[in-house]
């Protein structure tokens, strides 16, 4: 065990790594605007699957149906 290890819990006081910076407002938009895009893709796809590949993955088609209904930017 290294010193620093030893003294931090002699004493109780444990590095913390600094946080991540907050993106900027165009990051964080550009980051939405994807998962809108991934999101109504994935659910185009799952639209497109047949009942037995809907079965294998233990969905019924009023799952899919549910699912597919949503919104682009509900989760």
């Amino acid at each position: 065990m290294s010193t620093k290890m030893i003294n931090a819990k002699q004493t109780g006081h444990f590095s913390v790594k600094p946080q991540a910076p907050k993106p900027s407002f165009f990051e964080a938009l550009a980051s939405t605007v994807l998962t809108w895009q991934e999101r109504s893709e994935m659910r185009r796809n799952l639209s497109e699957l047949d009942s037995r590949s809907l079965e294998d993955m233990g969905l019924t088609s009023a799952m899919v149906q549910d699912e597919c209904r949503k919104p682009f930017w509900q989760a």
